[in-house]
């Protein structure tokens, strides 16, 4: 409490001597105890003004700061939603060309009694078509019990082979 009304004694002495100077370059002989009447700082170094003044900087930070910090978490929730979206749909796109392409070839019409099947290049085993059909009978609506309708043949325009099913 002493120190803040020997700060406002010393600056209101500090403002007067300022003026008292000022008025004997003009060629003024006042003296400074003249000065009091003219001029009042003392709300300027007034203990409730440093403080309102100290308050309104503090709350201006925490806002500056809180406004960043808000910014901020916006952007990361933005950023980490825009990620998840596009995981989501990538893979929904792969699930989707995944089960066109199974589609495409299964389940089979029930009006279908033959039904021809070329293996792709790289599958075909010489003298192994027992594993090729098993293959194509796990993902294929026939019983187990069938496996003796295989019947394997070449084509004139190729020698990959044909695995023909009848049912």
């Amino acid at each position: 409490m002493s120190s803040s009304s020997g700060f406002s004694n010393f600056s209101v002495m500090m403002v007067k001597l300022v003026q008292w100077k000022s008025r004997n370059k003009r060629g003024s002989t006042s003296s400074i105890e003249d000065t009091e009447s003219h001029v009042d700082f003392s709300l300027f170094f007034n203990r409730s003004f440093i403080t309102l003044i100290l308050w309104l900087t503090t709350v201006s930070v925490v806002v500056v700061v809180v406004v960043v910090v808000v910014v901020v978490v916006v952007v990361v929730v933005v950023v980490v939603v825009v990620i998840v979206v596009v995981m989501v749909l990538v893979v929904m796109v792969s699930m989707k060309k995944t089960r066109k392409k199974k589609d495409h070839s299964f389940p089979l019409p029930k009006s279908v009694s033959r039904l021809y099947i070329f293996p792709p290049a790289g599958q075909y085993i010489p003298n192994q078509n027992q594993l090729i059909f098993q293959s194509i009978t796990a993902r294929l609506p026939i019983k187990r019990s069938d496996t003796s309708i295989l019947q394997t043949s070449s084509t004139a325009y190729s020698q990959v082979p044909i695995l023909q099913v009848v049912y």
